[in-house]
């Protein structure tokens, strides 16, 4: 896209309904969502003909240009390029998530706008022309190599004045991708993104659009996409927080009723049975009259087995409820495991800084070390010139006196001869003194460069030391948030196990109760029946007992009534 002029006059901050957040409720608190609202405005202002991203996974950001495509009713192409089978940093997953991706852009989106390369990114590259994406977003692996890699593989296909994204460009995330950004950014114009794992806005080849977005107050709208964004995060966590609570609270209530609505069953059960007797005790001589009653009671306990019946399904409801939730429960174990994954991988990175701090401690040694020997060799200079300084001391005397003997003997020219041969040999001997001396000197003075040389690389080793130590630090104090967070997640399962264990221990409770009841009120048909039939015998004294409340001795005697019929039999 090499006409500013295709862009959009003014950018326009929306409000957009995400269709994809249908099918996948829990992408609204996935990395990248904090940024969905950005990218969404980003592709309406631009209206690329070709969109490329590198590293799809769940979609947040893919199905967010799609949804902007979608709504603009941009005619363009939206490629999306991922292996599916995760990485270093995302761990490895099945092929569900892919399946869900393609169920998303088929539902809502369709083929004419989504391309799925399910391959690797370089292999990719044969699939998109040159200068034809206005838009690339890069979230792949986050090491610094591989960022570097995929940016100077990739840059040829960008569009001139076109855009490139860089998610987890933010510093506390500790990945090589916000270092690589931190050293892009200062080449070409840019800015970013610090909340949400952070995303880095470049354009690399021209920056027509960029002085439009500064024109347009760009900086003033990028606080407001992340005040947005990290109010929404925490409506979420304040809203679920609530659900949490009203959920559990509801599944109290809603046990307490059951148990109220079993209690007031079996108080109405036991006044039906009282009612009854009183009716076959006024009515001991009215046989049809007491079928009848006798009916009406089989068919108020039917009533009462099926509301039973009713109040199981009630509880079974509730018991899908709560499997519903053990569903979400897991994926909360999944983002738990993922937190676990990364938290192993910084205290990882921790081991190889304290490495790293180890050889620079070595170094440091090092260096120590050749300060030591460049004492010596200081030692070693100055004794050097003391003795050249004696032997010129030595040579003077010895030039003095040979010019005295000179002037007192001029006809000793023999002698003289001799004194010259050995002023001769002295000048010689002080020449190479000399010589030694400027030779010391030059290496007294390599030495010195090379001390200073050491000293600038001892100051920045143990800037670069310091640095590593608070990196270090900020990457513990964020493993121990994490650390809170799993923790949480782990008392929430916890206290969501038990509720289910409490219900079914009640449900169970509430099954005894049912067949116990159905038990009794069998037998208390049979003994009526039988006092009906046997007047003045041991089952009319038996019904007789349970009208005086007297259930023990009354279920005694029709127990012997019932041994002396099958006697009499």
């Amino acid at each position: 896209m090499s006409d500013p002029s295709l862009f959009q006059p003014e950018w326009t901050i929306s409000t957009p309904t995400f269709s994809s957040d249908e099918l996948h409720p829990l992408m609204r608190v996935y990395p990248w969502v904090g940024h969905r609202g950005f990218g969404y405005d980003l592709v309406r202002f631009m209206r690329p003909s070709r969109l490329v991203e590198l590293g799809v996974h769940w979609g947040t950001s893919y199905f967010a240009f799609l949804q902007a495509m979608h709504d603009a009713k941009i005619e363009g192409e939206c490629v999306g390029v991922d292996t599916w089978r995760g990485d270093g940093h995302t761990g490895p997953y099945g092929e569900d998530v892919y399946k869900n991706v393609t169920d998303t852009v088929a539902k809502f989106f369709g083929t004419e706008r989504a391309r799925l390369l399910r391959m690797t990114f370089d292999e990719a590259l044969a699939h998109v022309d040159d200068a034809s994406a206005e838009l690339i977003h890069i979230d792949g692996f986050h090491t610094y190599d591989a960022v570097a890699h995929d940016f100077e593989t990739w840059l040829p296909k960008l569009a001139e004045n076109g855009v490139m994204l860089f998610h987890d460009t933010a510093d506390d995330t500790g990945y090589g991708s916000a270092k690589f950004w931190g050293e892009l950014s200062k080449k070409h114009p840019s800015f970013a993104f610090t909340h949400s794992w952070g995303l880095g806005v470049l354009f690399p080849k021209g920056d027509a659009l960029y002085r439009r977005l500064i024109a347009q107050n760009i900086g003033d709208k990028a606080r407001v996409y992340e005040f947005r964004a990290r109010h929404e995060l925490a409506s979420i966590e304040r809203d679920d927080n609530k659900r949490m609570a009203v959920e559990r609270l509801e599944a109290i209530e809603n046990q307490s009723r059951m148990i109220g609505e079993r209690d007031g069953l079996i108080k109405s059960l036991q006044r039906d049975v009282a009612e009854a007797r009183s009716s076959a005790e006024a009515r001991a001589g009215e046989q049809r009259d007491t079928r009848a009653m006798i009916e009406k009671l089989s068919r108020e306990l039917k009533s009462a087995s099926e509301l039973a019946v009713e109040r199981l399904g009630a509880i079974n409801h509730q018991s899908e409820m709560i499997a519903r939730r053990d569903a979400e429960i897991q994926v909360f174990r999944a983002r738990e495991t993922e937190l676990t994954e990364r938290a192993r991988a910084l205290a990882q990175e921790g081991e190889a800084r304290k490495a790293a701090e180890g050889e620079l401690r070595r170094r440091v040694d090092e260096i120590h070390r050749a300060l030591t020997s460049l004492a010596t060799m200081r030692a070693e200079h100055e004794a050097v010139r003391a003795q050249l300084a004696e032997a010129q001391r030595e040579r003077e005397a010895i030039l003095g006196e040979v010019r005295l003997l000179a002037m007192a003997a001029k006809d000793q020219g023999e002698e003289n001869q001799r004194l010259r041969a050995r002023g001769a040999e002295l000048e010689q001997h002080a020449a190479e003194l000399a010589s030694t001396l400027r030779h010391r000197e030059a290496e007294l003075q390599s030495e010195r460069s090379e001390h200073e040389r050491i000293r600038g690389v001892s100051a920045a080793l143990t800037r670069d030391l310091e640095a590593s130590r608070a990196e270090l630090a900020a990457r513990e104090r964020e493993h121990r948030d994490r650390l809170k967070v799993i923790e949480l997640l782990r008392r929430t399962i916890e206290e969501k196990n038990a509720m289910i264990e409490e219900l079914r221990t009640l449900t169970g409770k509430l099954n005894t109760d049912i067949e116990l009841l159905e038990l009794r009120t069998e037998r208390l048909e049979q003994i009526i029946q039988m006092a009906a039939k046997d007047r003045g015998g041991p089952w009319a004294r038996a019904l007789a007992a349970l009208r005086g409340h007297d259930a023990e001795n009354g279920l005694a005697t029709a127990v012997k009534a019932s041994a002396e019929s099958h006697r009499k039999a």
